[in-house]
């Protein structure tokens, strides 16, 4: 059996979710990125079959087709598609990632000295010694921006802004522009967790589908029967019609 491995195919994954993520980031338009989700499965669909068709001829020496076919569409159809059906109906499982390592990468690109830009100074803010619960929170917030950020989600995005407006903690001036901003920070951060648990599943599903062919035994069909023994039989031919002509040839002298 010839060493194989499944690292294509989990490198293949890595490349095009990756691909996808960054596009996700950059779309705008919901009808747009239903687009970009089905071309996604699609080519993800099909590019794995091909790789597995190629590792069934390196494990058996002949393709299978059947089995290629059944160990990329149970696996990433029923896994990799039961991930995703999953994160729609617990979107909250994405948040472990989304704020650790997404508010990571959120950091990095500025997202702490954006906050700062849009909320008003805490020694500004008219609140008096009443309020002591709100004070208390708000210092928090100020002081570790991270909870804030990671309290807002795309769905509570836009309640949360009006939040913010209506108990003036926004500095004046700050409007439509500084919100579109600050959705993007928010949806980075998802689509990192997204990634992460799209990249921990799709390994997963790679050594099920590599494994599974492993397992699976080499099946000849009667089609490729034939067709090896035709190549056999015509090999054979072919070194007996050498073996004749060989013994065929007459030496000459010149004496």
């Amino acid at each position: 059996m010839a060493a194989v491995d499944p690292t294509a195919s989990i490198l293949f994954f890595l490349a095009l979710t990756l691909a996808y993520s960054i596009l996700k980031y950059y779309t705008k338009s919901s009808k747009t990125m239903q687009i970009w989700t089905i071309i996604y499965f699609l080519v993800l669909i099909v590019v794995q079959f091909f790789i597995n068709v190629g590792l069934t001829d390196e494990i058996c020496g002949f393709v299978e087709y059947g089995t290629a076919l059944q160990q990329t569409v149970i696996p990433w159809v029923f896994v990799f598609g039961l991930l995703n059906i999953l994160l729609m109906a617990f979107p909250n499982w994405l948040n472990p990632f989304s704020n650790t390592i997404g508010y990571l990468f959120a950091s990095l690109t500025g997202v702490n000295g954006f906050l700062k830009s849009i909320l008003k100074d805490r020694n500004t803010l008219n609140l008096g010694p009443k309020q002591a619960d709100i004070i208390s929170a708000i210092n928090n917030v100020y002081d570790n921006k991270s909870l804030l950020i990671n309290s807002i989600t795309i769905t509570n995005a836009p309640l949360w802004w009006e939040s913010m407006k209506k108990g003036g903690l926004l500095k004046s001036g700050v409007g439509d522009e500084q919100f579109v901003k600050l959705e993007q920070y928010v949806k980075m951060k998802q689509i990192i967790a997204e990634f992460i648990w799209y990249a921990l599943t799709g390994v997963l599903v790679t050594s099920i589908s590599y494994n599974s062919m492993l397992n699976s035994g080499c099946t000849q069909s009667v089609e490729e029967m034939e067709k090896r023994h035709d190549e056999y039989t015509d090999n054979e031919k072919k070194i007996q019609d050498a073996q004749s002509q060989k013994e065929q040839i007459v030496y000459k002298s010149y004496e």
